[in-house]
């Protein structure tokens, strides 16, 4: 049931993502054609009802997060690609600082609805990293810039979010004993090539990372009592 659960919950999250992406970008229309999404799609009522049974019924659940940074390219309204736009960039706020504490407030959030669900939930927080690929799309915005009958300054507002958003993730896993901070940075030379996900090597890193975190910081503790 865990593993059934498992599928589908990606499964909604990346087609809900892809649904997004469609509706801003032609190209996703040619690459992922609508009449998939029926077939693979399943009903998000009873996929939240399956998430809290198996949360609710484990014994010892440990929950991977990998969370918060989304919330930011859907407050901006946008993500790397789509700050290729003039238009999107002309609606940043001055400061983005704000919001991404308002990501990690929702994080925290989370953390305790799950823990509200079963005490005795361990959380393995993955943090961010700064792919590759923001930095071509960032030259790419500077030279739209510099050419630009305008000339807008423009911030290279992904580097700051993901810097803060690390610090400030780090901050908060250190307020619960049932939370534990896992960095991920190091992946940053492992992304797949023009994408922001790592590549295999990569997500072998970030496997090695999360089982060390488990072995050391969870396993090792069976008779600790999380508050």
């Amino acid at each position: 049931m865990d593993e059934e659960f498992s599928i589908l919950r990606i499964r909604n999250l990346q087609i809900s993502s892809l649904d997004k992406m469609r509706n801003k970008n032609f190209l996703f229309k040619l690459v992922i054609p609508k009449k998939f999404r029926e077939s693979i799609a399943c009903n998000t009522k009873d996929d939240d009802i399956i998430f809290k049974s198996v949360i609710i019924n484990a014994s010892n659940p440990i929950f991977i997060y990998s969370g918060g940074q989304n919330d930011f390219f859907a407050f901006i309204n946008g993500g790397p690609v789509e700050m290729l736009s003039r238009n999107v960039r002309d609606k940043l706020p001055d400061d983005v600082c704000s919001l991404v504490l308002k990501c990690i407030d929702n994080v925290e959030q989370n953390w305790l609805t799950l823990k509200e669900l079963n005490p005795n939930i361990q959380i393995v927080a993955l943090g961010f990293w700064n792919a590759p690929l923001y930095n071509k799309i960032n030259f790419l915005i500077r030279t739209q810039e510099f050419f630009g009958r305008n000339r807008h300054k423009y911030d290279n507002c992904f580097t700051k979010m993901i810097d803060l958003y690390n610090k400030l993730l780090f901050d908060r896993t250190s307020k619960y004993d049932f939370v534990h901070f896992v960095d991920i940075s190091f992946i940053e030379k492992h992304c797949a090539i023009m994408d922001f996900h790592p590549n295999t090597k990569g997500n072998e890193m970030i496997a090695d990372a999360v089982m060390d975190t488990i072995n050391n910081s969870i396993l090792v503790r069976p008779g600790k009592v999380n508050h």
